[in-house]
């Protein structure tokens, strides 16, 4: 296969560029315009977004459970309803997945 066959047309840069470029310079170096049918946050393409949201989710979860701390089952007794229990729990794995750090300095949990 060509190089060429393995690049897909930039409408920010006006010429063929790898997946990868577009994938690590999207937004960052690439000015890309909303309607870029490559763009996960382009408003007509949630299909994609979606995706990308549930591999993140996957990866997080699958994470969590291989390193993360087990919630304590106190911290979820003084919730009355399914809703509170929902929140907490989702506010205990967010917290632990995006902003707990571990023992190493400057590195996340």
């Amino acid at each position: 296969m060509s190089k060429v066959s393995k690049q897909r047309p930039c409408p920010a840069v006006g010429h063929g560029i790898s997946a990868a470029t577009c994938g690590e310079q999207r937004e960052s170096r690439l000015k890309c315009p909303a309607d870029c049918s490559y763009n996960p946050f382009n408003p007509s393409n949630p299909e994609q977004l979606r995706e990308l949201e549930e591999r993140v989710d996957a990866m997080s979860l699958k994470r969590f459970k291989a390193e993360g701390p087990v919630p304590p089952r106190e911290q979820f007794t003084n919730m009355r309803t399914p809703e509170e229990v929902q929140i907490g729990t989702h506010s205990y794995f967010s917290w632990n997945l995006f902003l707990a750090r571990n023992a190493e300095p400057d590195h996340f949990y």
